[in-house]
């Protein structure tokens, strides 16, 4: 019976963490005020303007290697890198 006790009390306190933690957060790329899910790796106009190459390494890494990895931060830090750069060279067009 104590057992019991013991996982019920986790239970709920696991819960109560969960609804503590917000499910959505900011893009992570700079400028973009867009929300999507937390398990996400960008909005979802910033993940498609990606090229698949770039895509499939973030993804890959996420997958094998989890989101602490090396691998992962380092395909993260070209995506993030690839973005910004498109993203400024869009604005210069504009004002060009």
């Amino acid at each position: 019976m104590a057992d019991t006790d013991h996982a019920a009390r986790l239970s709920e306190r696991q819960a109560q963490l969960a609804a503590d933690r917000p499910s959505e957060r900011e893009c992570r790329i700079a400028g973009c005020t867009t929300r999507h899910r937390r398990h996400l790796f960008a909005c979802r106009a910033h993940w498609r303007a990606l090229p698949f190459h770039l895509r499939d390494a973030v993804f890959a890494a996420y997958r094998t290697e989890g989101v602490l990895s090396n691998a992962y931060l380092q395909a993260a830090e070209n995506a993030e890198a690839y973005l910004e750069n498109r993203d400024a060279e869009d604005v210069g067009e504009v004002f060009a």
